[in-house]
């Protein structure tokens, strides 16, 4: 089957099933009916694999044998054809021919050209789908920066030379609500060395203290 497969451009599988006297030409046409493989299209393959299986217990004949040569001889020299025989238990006196063929074109197959457009389109949506997700969520994000930083944040951003310094709070300060607030209406990009939330909490002290 390696062998077959191997280089083989587009593969097409099909199988049939015989009974009677002349079970193995009948398997061998019902095979070559298949949707995919029609007389036609069987003999333009490049490689063709043949599996002719059988029950142990109702063997191939001399005769049946010569049935599968005859149709092995009408292909073209230029076709490489590979064939063997297999005992499959559970056949009875039916007979079962399995045929891979490869080597065709797209056109030799046919509705695969119809598959490959709907499969193009459904990639295509798809595509256009996670474009128009990756688009809103640049939008909401860009929302998220003008309400919390101003329309001009991202540009004030860029142009500054501010160098943010971390602020750890304490315990305390983390239940003061003029640090809180200071914190809330300070944009993280305008917090530079000179910032300072201490300083609210050291006025709201003064200022409490006018009235003790």
């Amino acid at each position: 089957m390696e062998t077959t497969l191997k280089d083989g451009g587009v593969a097409i599988m099909s199988r049939g099933v015989g009974a009677g006297k002349d079970r193995v030409n009948e398997a061998i046409e019902n095979a070559i009916k298949s949707p995919l493989l029609n007389n036609n299209d069987v003999f333009n393959a490049k490689k063709i694999l043949i599996n002719l299986s059988f029950d142990e217990e109702n063997p191939l004949m001399m005769e049946e044998m010569n049935a599968l040569h005859n149709f092995m001889a009408k292909f073209s020299h230029e076709i490489e054809v590979i064939w063997g025989a297999a005992v499959e238990r559970g056949l009875g006196e039916d007979v079962k021919v399995t045929l891979l063929a490869t080597g065709f074109s797209i056109k030799d197959v046919p509705g695969i050209e119809e598959q490959i457009i709907i499969q193009s389109q459904a990639e295509e949506q798809e595509r256009r789908y996670k474009e128009e997700q990756r688009r809103k969520e640049e939008e909401e994000a860009q929302r998220l920066i003008d309400k919390y930083y101003g329309a001009l944040g991202l540009e004030i951003l860029s142009n500054t030379n501010y160098k943010y310094e971390p602020f750890i709070l304490t315990m305390d300060e983390l239940d003061d609500d003029k640090v809180l607030e200071a914190l809330e209406k300070t944009p993280v990009f305008k917090r530079d060395r000179d910032f300072n939330p201490r300083a609210f909490k050291v006025e709201a002290r003064i200022s409490d203290s006018l009235f003790d």
